[in-house]
């Protein structure tokens, strides 16, 4: 899943370089998210969100399609209320979800201070020598598009996937 990767790999940069922590409470960088912890004692942090340990429920279809033109990133996550309450304590187990791939891209960007699509081309894209073409008009618009419509050729995966092998060196 290269949305999953890319906004991991964001995460993950912006940790190193002091930008913000993968232990922070998901709430404490951005409170304006509809989080229900039900689990107080344990808040969710971006950690869990980052492995899909979040607790959340289910994406349900009718949270996942706009209506007109999708709706910006933090719209769109809280859009998906429903699937924003902790099923299970957070950390515990692991649920895949289109929402926390969505909810790690607005982390990217309020961290960063910038779009999201902006901060992947920054951090790995222009570095790598990727470039990205819009999304096909033919895919329906999610509210989740800005996070998950990046449409990578086999060749863009392969010079990704060489930078991970290579621990963070492309030539390395």
């Amino acid at each position: 899943e290269a949305a999953s990767l890319l906004a991991g790999l964001a995460l993950v940069a912006l940790d190193a370089d002091g930008t913000l922590s993968l232990d922070a409470e998901v709430l404490a960088l951005a409170p304006e998210l509809d989080i229900r912890n039900r689990w107080s004692e344990r808040p969710v942090r971006i950690a869990d969100v980052l492995s899909h340990r979040a607790g959340f429920g289910p994406l349900r279809y009718r949270d996942l399609f706009a209506g007109e033109a999708p709706p910006a990133l933090l719209a769109g996550v809280n859009a998906a209320w429903r699937s924003l309450e902790t099923i299970t304590p957070p950390g515990e187990r692991q649920h895949f979800s289109l929402l926390s791939i969505a909810l790690a891209a607005y982390l990217v960007e309020k961290a960063a201070g910038m779009p999201y699509k902006d901060v992947i081309d920054r951090l790995v894209f222009r570095p790598l020598g990727i470039e990205i073409q819009s999304p096909a008009a033919a895919f329906p618009a999610t509210a989740f598009d800005e996070a998950i419509a990046l449409p990578l050729t086999a060749g863009q995966l392969l010079r990704i996937g060489r930078l991970l092998a290579n621990r963070g060196e492309y030539d390395g």
